[in-house]
């Protein structure tokens, strides 16, 4: 049995041992629906600072403690969700690390600042169509490709795709 495989089984008995009504971050409806409800909270908090509800500072502060509210989540560290193995600083944290997130060293993991960049870019897509350089369609087009791109991220399926291919190289 190889790695991924062994992390499945993994995933899937920490599943049936959990406990029965939480969401599992194994999922992957959980995990989108989670991945929609932050890029929805990360345009809102830019809809807040246009409206002039909050100031730039308070808008930045809202998504750092935003993208460390979802990365908490995804780290295991939130008892509303059932976890996986994958869900752990040793796993996910290591994974995102490599990505090399944009501005990694302004935050304490790697996981807040993967959020945080995924937050900041769907409130620039959000702003390019408020200016009118991107269509509603666009807009729609380019949040559906990197919600899907974190989903996998989020899921381990993009890591168990490079694994399969470095074992297959």
């Amino acid at each position: 049995m190889d790695r991924i495989e062994t992390n499945m089984l993994d995933g899937l008995a920490a599943a049936a041992a959990g406990v029965k009504g939480k969401p599992y971050l194994g999922s992957t409806d959980v995990v989108d629906q989670l991945v929609r409800d932050f890029l929805a909270f990360s345009i809102s908090v830019n809809e807040q600072f246009q409206t002039g509800a909050i100031n730039a500072t308070a808008a930045s502060e809202k998504l750092m403690e935003l993208s460390q509210r979802y990365a908490n989540i995804f780290l295991g560290e939130s008892k509303a969700y059932m976890a996986m193995p994958w869900n752990s600083p040793r796993r996910l944290e290591f994974f995102l690390r490599a990505k090399k997130p944009p501005h990694l060293e302004d935050h304490a993991r790697a996981t807040d600042a993967y959020f945080a960049c995924h937050g900041t870019a769907a409130i620039m897509l959000a702003m390019r169509a408020d200016k009118h350089e991107l269509t509603e369609a666009e807009v729609q087009e380019e949040l559906t490709m990197m919600r899907n791109g974190m989903v996998r991220a989020l899921l381990g399926i993009e890591w168990a795709e490079h694994v399969r291919a470095s074992e297959a190289a």
